[in-house]
Parts: structure tokens; sequence; C-alpha cells
């Protein structure tokens, strides 16, 4: 029996055993609380019609397409395929390349999806998906490459007149019966216009099977290593700073280190303030914020911010309190003479991970229990509140399509469990007083609920063997992912020497831009040998796993 899926309470995750849980019996449920809703008589007594309705014209029409005819199904429209005559055949009889697929289950209804072999596998798509992904000539600019049709004024309820699967290449050619007006694939074309006719390559079948095939088909499902201070220590990015310059296979290297594990260095890196801007740029354009295009991390008088101090900074993450946060961010060092001052990183992704292993309730609690951050200091006013964790929108481990064979699939319905880890938020230096939940509506449950929750979290991000230390030399810069890499730096001695990082920022948009880019072009050559190889001449052997494999989380890819 399958385990039933828990409530939430307002803010803050609940356990099974709390009694503001609803119960089918009815028992009276707290006010506020989730309940469950009893299906009526007449619900159940339409379900059970509606199933023995579509039972017996299953029945129907196999027998109908055992009878040899193939003429079943009604008024439908004709279906053309190389591999056999026109025909709709039924759920049991040898199918074609492509088929209709009556979305109502009735033979007379107009049907509203197409099934196509893809890899010798069904897949059902929308006839307004596919009509909405034509990419035909008069449906986007060649040059611009932009559209020029509106997805509303697709007909609500359009359907083919004819679909033709090529035996050669598997693509695909849709004749609209009902196309948008002023597009019309029905002889004589008006005006004299060619035949509006979609066709779909298999390339792009295949990248619609499945939601895991749409991720990955924009480069926006990267493979993770969750890493510990042991592993950071074997598997450290190392790049010379004029490859990364002038090489677009060793930014590829850089990126996909970025990507697996947030964390990348540059050695030999000029000593002058401008080269953070040369290593920036190489990516995107800077994130210009109060803080200047540029600016500096050293130790003055009436420091306005705890970084521009010697004092110790914990773990952290930067700009919080903005809508955006930027997605990297570079340190490069020009003085390092000082005595302390070195340099700490985690994998904040790591942490939740293991925390969504061990307790997901804590784990519920970090994704839903609001936090504000804020900057209030050197005539500067910035606020904003998020949660811990944030999910990605989509489910990343959906391998095949749904149980109704369709390729289409709503992000509401799928579960966080399925859903993979997006940015965690956590800078305690740069918090404020809670606002969404203080703990007055639910006598504190949800904000005692986040407290033990975020002392969980503390515990795996800062324990000692999750912390990687270095120094920063002078030459050497560090870039990381602001949204999953926690930094902090030790304490140093401002008497015994200088310390002096020049820093930058730059934006998530430009950052996967130019990664999907570059991962286009040298992704499928880095794949073939060992992941990173080329990036620091080799990883000890170690090997990542694809993420169906297993659940490992340390040195393997996350399983989420």
């Amino acid at each position: 029996m399958a385990a039933k899926r828990p409530c939430l309470a307002r803010l803050g995750a609940v356990s099974r055993n709390s009694s503001i849980f609803g119960v089918k019996n009815g028992t009276k449920h707290r006010q506020g609380a989730c309940q469950w809703r009893p299906i009526s008589h007449a619900t159940r007594l339409l379900r059970h019609q509606q199933q023995q309705q579509q039972q017996q014209e299953a029945e129907a029409e196999a027998q109908s397409g055992r009878g040899g005819g193939g003429g079943g199904g009604g008024g439908g429209p004709s279906v053309k395929s190389p591999l056999t005559s026109s025909h709709i055949p039924s759920p049991r009889t040898k199918y074609s390349s492509i088929r209709l697929n009556d979305l109502k289950g009735s033979p007379k209804a107009k049907a509203k999806r197409l099934s196509v072999s893809v890899d010798g596998h069904f897949t059902t798509y929308d006839y307004i998906f596919l009509r909405d992904a034509c990419t035909c000539p008069r449906c986007v600019d060649p040059s611009t490459r932009q559209k020029s049709f509106n997805t509303a004024d697709i007909p609500q309820e359009i359907t083919a007149r004819q679909a033709i699967q090529s035996p050669t290449d598997g693509s695909i050619q849709i004749h609209w019966a009902n196309d948008i007006p002023g597009f019309s694939s029905s002889p004589p074309p008006p005006n004299d216009e060619a035949p509006h006719i979609t066709t779909l390559t298999p390339e792009f079948l295949r990248a619609n099977v499945s939601a895991r095939n749409r991720v990955r088909a924009r480069y926006n499902n990267p493979r993770r290593v969750l890493w510990d201070a042991e592993i950071m220590a074997a598997d450290a990015t190392w790049l010379d700073y004029s490859s990364y310059l002038e090489s677009d296979e060793t930014l590829h290297a850089a990126l996909r280190a970025l990507t697996t594990y947030g964390l990348l260095f540059l050695s030999n890196v000029p000593s002058s303030p401008s080269a953070v801007e040369n290593i920036a740029t190489r990516i995107g354009p800077i994130r210009d914020t109060f803080y200047g295009r540029t600016w500096d991390v050293k130790s003055v008088a009436a420091a306005k911010n705890v970084a521009y101090t010697h004092q110790y900074l914990g773990l952290h993450m930067d700009l919080l309190y903005m809508q955006a946060p930027p997605r990297l961010q570079f340190l490069h060092s020009l003085r390092s003479s000082c005595t302390g001052g070195q340099s700490l990183f985690a994998d904040s992704f790591r942490a939740a991970h293991a925390l969504r292993l061990g307790n997901p309730h804590a784990f519920r609690c970090l994704e839903t229990f609001p936090v504000t951050y804020h900057y209030r200091n050197d005539n500067q006013h910035y606020h904003f509140t998020r949660p811990t964790i944030e999910l990605d929108p989509y489910p990343a481990s959906a391998a095949s399509p749904s149980s109704s064979g369709s390729a289409s699939s709503s992000p509401s319905s799928s579960s966080s469990a399925a859903r993979r880890i997006s940015h965690v938020n956590y800078s305690p230096p740069f918090q404020a007083p809670f606002e969404a939940d203080i703990g007055t509506a639910d006598n504190g449950y949800a904000l005692r609920g986040y407290l033990r929750a975020i002392r969980d979290f503390q515990s795996l991000a800062a324990s000692p063997d999750a912390v990687f230390e270095l120094r920063l030399e002078e030459g050497q810069c560090v870039v990381f992912d602001n949204r999953r890499v926690l930094h902090a730096r030790r304490a140093f001695d401002v008497a015994s020497g200088e310390r002096w990082l020049k820093g930058a920022y730059l934006d998530q948009d430009p950052f996967l831009s130019r990664w999907r880019v570059l991962e286009e072009r040298f992704g499928a050559v880095a794949a073939a040998g060992a992941a990173g190889t080329a990036a620091n001449g080799g990883r000890g052997g170690r090997v990542l796993q694809e993420e169906e494999e297993g659940e490992e989380y340390e040195g393997g890819d996350e399983h989420i």
C-alpha cells in the first residue's frame, strides 16, 4: 500500500502523528489544518460508470480491430503511416508508427493527441503542444528566431488532418485540420501561399519523451557531486589564468567544475586590481551592486560590513537580502602576508541532502519556513524573505512519461521528494527578525520546528569533516556558486601583514547561458573521458555515477 502523503500546516511541515492531521472517519479537525475530504456516493457511482463505459468501448474497438477492417474509430481523421494503411488502431492491435489518441476515450470525438514511435516506444503528445512547437519559417522568424504567432491563437480543439512519420529518420509531418487563422494546410492554399506543415525532428521528439529529457535538453540538469573536505581536497579544480582566458575548452572545464562542485580555483593570476574583471567578464557581464562593480575585501576602520574587518566571519552566502542574489562570486588574492585569514568552504547541498535523507520533517521545515534577510546601513535598506531550501519547479527524476502515456506533466502535481535542490539560502550575519511567522498564530509550532531544523542543518554544514579550508595565496582566485557553496574566513592579525582580496559578482542568467553554449560544443567530448580529467589532470580514479544508480551523496551524484 502506498504511503500517505503528509499534510502541511500553514508554513511549517508537521509530523504524521500530529493532532492537526485530518482523518478519514470524520473526526473533528483543528482549525486551519488540512483535511481529508470524503468522496460522496454519487461521485463513486459516476466514476464506476465512466470506468465501465471506457472498458466497453476498449473491448468494442479491440473486436473491431481483430475483424480485419481497420476502419474502427468512426469519423476520425486519417493518419498515413509508411508501415500500415490509414486507420485508427485499437489498443490491442499492432500499432503503426503514428496513431491518433482520443483524449476522452470516445471513438466519435476528435482526436486531441498524437502517439508517435520514438526509439521503439510510443509517446503521446498533445496537439496543442505540437502546434505550439512548430519552428517553420512562418512560425519562427529565421533571422530573429522568435515566434511570429501567439499561443493564445491556437484553436482549443486543434487536430490533425494527416500525420506522417518518415521511415528513414523518424521525423513527423503534420497537416492541420483546423489551424491558426491565416495558417492553412488544406489545398488550395489561400492567397497562393504554400500549405502550412509542421515538421518535428526525432531529436525534438526524443527531448520531450519525459520530464527528465526536457530538462536535460536545455542543459538544466547538470551532474552534481556532493562533497566534503576530503573529497574537495582530492577533486579541487585548478586552472591556469591564461588558459582560462584564451581557450574555450578550458572555460568549459571551469564551468563544468562550477556546475558539478560549485567551486573553482585559478592560479598565476596577475597582481592587478583589474584581473578579477577579466576573469568574470570571460563568462558574462559583471553584476553591479551598491558595493560597486568590483570591491575590496580588506580590514578598514568603521567598517560597514563584517567582511571588511579582521574578525572571524562564519559560513554564509552573499546578498540574500536582494530579490535575485548573484550566482557566482569571484575573489582574487592581491595580498596575503598576514597571519590567519584562511578561507573556508562548505557544500550546502550536501548538508541539505543529508538532512533530506535523515530527517525529512526538518527538510520540509526549511523548505517552507520564511526567513527574512536585510542590509540596513550606510544609507542603504535592502530586505527580502525566502525559505532556507528552494527546489526546482519540475521533477528531474521523471525518467519516463506519466502513467497515462502523456509526454506532458504539471509541476504542481509533483511531490517535492522528486525535485532537485535548486538553491540554499543561509546567511546568519544578515538575518533580520522573523516577519511572516513569529510564532503567535500556531503557538510557535512552525517557528520551533524551524529552529530545530536549522540547528541540524548548521551542524551538518559546519562539521569539521565538511569544511574545506585553504589559504588563498597571492596570484590565486577562487570562483564559487553563491547559491550553493557557503564561505567563511578565519580571523587574521592586521599587525602581522596585509590581506587584500578583490571581488566581483555574476548573475545566474549569463553564467547558465555560457554554460549551455559550451556544453553543447564540448559536452560530449568531456563526458567521453573521466569527468573533469582535462580540468585538473585527473581525479584520482573517481568515477561519477548517474543519479539513477543509487543514493550515494559523498563523492557521487546527487540522488534527489
